[in-house]
């Protein structure tokens, strides 16, 4: 439930009942178009409609059908916002006009832009349990009784009890407090009548939904008579909120405390029970008793008054400015513009980020199709263009920084090819230890007549050969992923130049995966070829005796065994070389066949799909949501350039 004033507004939001609307003097409700008066207004202010009416212009009927927004008398709706509705006394503290007003207009004027639909706004949010006295404290400080189940059975149907549809009703008045308040569903913990089994989780889901937001203030209301240490809403406040920076308590029928209990309630107030850091108020509003009886709310608050000054344990708490209708609507209202205040520098950092990310979203959704054919074939030609040029400069490591949010795809790509490096070069660090088992086993298995130190090749040759072949898997491996890297990103492309067009899309998604496939696969035959040809032996002379030589003079040797001293200076010397070769080698194979003619084959695919010219209306087909979407981005745009100046101009 929200509640306004122009002077003094007192906003509520409520999902399970209503949101309240109070323009200067007047009640309306521009979104409910088929409800009765009844459901949203007691009979006492449906009869002020009534009997406030213009009598000689028909029916009250009409004048209600007009408040609520009815498209037939929309027209009249100017005029009839003239009648007028008596509110109800509320608590008004007027002295903070000059500091209020502007923080309230300035949330007010975001919420008629609607920016409330992208971020969050900062407001109250009120929760309790069930019968807790949630309605009765949003009553006094709203001075309007509020609906209570008719209105909500409406719209969630017979003894359903919870829809996600938001009703509202907003207040304006001279005479009620400036307050954003958002009214929660009570918190139930038993289905009863057609309600579902699951109601109190449902009812805490949504509670969630609106507690947890930083811009929220919680509100939790407490009944006095009951143990508040085991009470739902307040552990769900502390929940999300375990500072309790943002959590306010209300304990509420204070009447009915047990005499001789009164302490606990004195103690609770006070913070010396459960500790919150804005602390807890008292309030007594209106029971059913006093309903029944039509107290009305302006009675009631000076009940509560002298109920206050009255009571010898509560007094105290009166004078202190903790207890009492009109000292809740002075600290909400204050809670309300510091908490406004303090979200301001955040929340025009959100604005701009929103902003941003709608202008970005827009490009994707900006051009319409045009109607001509020759426009049409101009049209696909400066998409696939576009698509083309993109694709060759994400290969090329030429992407402009604007054109991707996260790691570029070349940046990836050099990544993994680092990665192969590096693991190449701890294998050859791994390979000194292996060598050594190896070679003495081949030393006690094949050595002959010859003396010690005296090189068998072929045990040289099998065991370089057996070491380089277990290269060839992680060669491989390493292709793929960047494969899979590449077609990922390609179809990134796709998506950012295409996705308005379904047909289109799926084209290029479809000639992306068969050749990024195909470049796979010549990939791989390539790799296999390499490492056949690595299976052959080879260095220059001149580049291996360098090597061996370098190699000897740089280790120090402590085994005693001569043979696997020479065998092992010569094993590391070709494995360097070889590792060195295939450093270069994987990934010069993987830029010809993933990255260069990858890329060129997918952009000459989409060219040709110029040539059919049959098929261009059917490419150029926009997406069924499309023009849904260009039209909400439009003015979301709108709504938050308007938010980003009003943000500005406040200072």
């Amino acid at each position: 439930m929200s509640m306004n004033s122009k002077n003094q507004k007192s906003h509520s939001s409520r999902r399970d009942a209503a949101v309240l609307k109070e323009q200067k003097d007047v009640a309306f409700m521009p979104q409910s178009e088929s409800l009765s008066i009844e459901l949203f207004v007691p009979d006492e202010t449906a009869n002020n409609l009534i009997q406030n009416g213009d009598t000689n212009n028909g029916p009250q009927k009409e004048v209600w059908f007009n408040a609520f927004g009815v498209p037939e008398a929309r027209q009249a709706r100017k005029e009839q916002r003239s009648i007028s509705v008596k509110a109800m006394d509320t608590p008004l503290s007027s002295q903070y006009e000059q500091e209020v007003r502007p923080c309230i207009d300035l949330i007010d004027s975001l919420r008629g832009f609607g920016v409330d639909r992208d971020l969050g706004l900062p407001a109250i949010a009120v929760i309790g349990d069930q019968s807790s006295g949630k309605s009765s404290v949003l009553e006094a400080l709203s001075g309007v009784s509020l609906p209570r189940g008719s209105a909500q059975n409406s719209i969630a149907g017979q003894g359903v009890g919870i829809s996600d549809e938001l009703i509202s009703l907003e207040i304006e008045s001279t005479i009620v407090p400036d307050l954003t308040l958002i009214d929660l569903p009570g918190i139930a913990r038993v289905a009863v009548g057609n309600q579902p089994v699951d109601i109190g989780e449902r009812i805490k889901k949504l509670i969630k939904k609106f507690i947890q937001k930083q811009e929220t203030i919680n509100l939790v209301v407490v009944p006095c008579n009951v143990d508040i240490a085991t009470t739902e809403a307040l552990k769900m406040a502390q929940e999300v909120d375990p500072t309790g920076d943002r959590t306010l308590g209300i304990l509420t029928k204070p009447d009915l405390v047990d005499k001789g209990t009164e302490k606990n309630v004195v103690d609770i107030v006070k913070n010396l029970v459960v500790e919150l850091s804005k602390g807890y108020m008292i309030v007594k509003c209106r029971g059913q008793k006093d309903i029944n009886d039509k107290i009305t709310l302006s009675v009631a608050i000076l009940k509560e008054k002298a109920f206050f000054e009255d009571h010898e344990q509560f007094r105290q708490f009166f004078e202190e400015g903790k207890a009492g209708i009109s000292n809740l609507a002075v600290r909400l209202t204050k809670e309300l513009v510091n908490h406004i205040n303090k979200s301001l520098p955040q929340l025009r950092l959100d604005v701009e980020s929103k902003l941003n990310k709608s202008l970005e979203s827009m490009k994707m959704h900006n051009s319409a199709v045009p109607s001509s054919y020759s426009e049409k074939m101009t049209f696909i030609i400066e998409k696939i263009n576009d698509f083309c040029n993109h694709v060759k400069s994400l290969t090329s490591g030429e992407e402009p920084h604007d054109q991707t949010k996260e790691e570029r795809y070349i940046t990836k790509v050099r990544k993994e090819f680092a990665t192969w490096n590096s693991f190449l070069a701890k294998r050859i660090s791994d390979f000194r230890d292996y060598v050594r088992d190896e070679v003495l086993q081949y030393e006690n298995l094949y050595r002959g007549r010859e003396l010690p130190g005296f090189i068998n090749y072929k045990t040289f040759e099998s065991l370089m050969k057996k070491e380089i072949a277990q290269l060839e898997d992680p060669a491989i491996r390493k292709m793929r992923r960047i494969t899979e890297i590449t077609r990922e990103a390609l179809l990134h492309v796709a998506e950012q130049h295409f996705s308005a067009f379904y047909n289109l899309y799926k084209v290029a998604k479809v000639k992306i995966a068969t050749l990024s496939y195909e470049q796979e696969h010549e990939a791989e035959k390539f790799l296999h070829a390499q490492f056949k040809v690595e299976s052959t032996v080879y260095c220059q002379d001149s580049l291996y005796s360098e090597g061996l030589s370098k190699l000897k003079g740089n280790q120090l040797w402590n085994h005693g065994n001569i043979s696997l001293k020479e065998m092992s200076f010569h094993l590391e010397t070709y494995y360097k070389i070889a590792s060195n070769r295939l450093a270069d080698q994987v990934p010069m194979v993987i830029r010809c066949y993933i990255l260069n003619e990858m890329a060129n084959k997918v952009r000459m695919a989409m060219l040709q799909l110029i040539q059919e010219r049959d098929h261009i209306n059917e490419y150029l087909m926009e997406d069924q949501d499309v023009q849904r979407k260009r039209d909400d981005l439009k003015c979301r745009i709108e709504r938050l350039r308007k938010a980003q100046k009003i943000l500005l101009e406040f200072g």
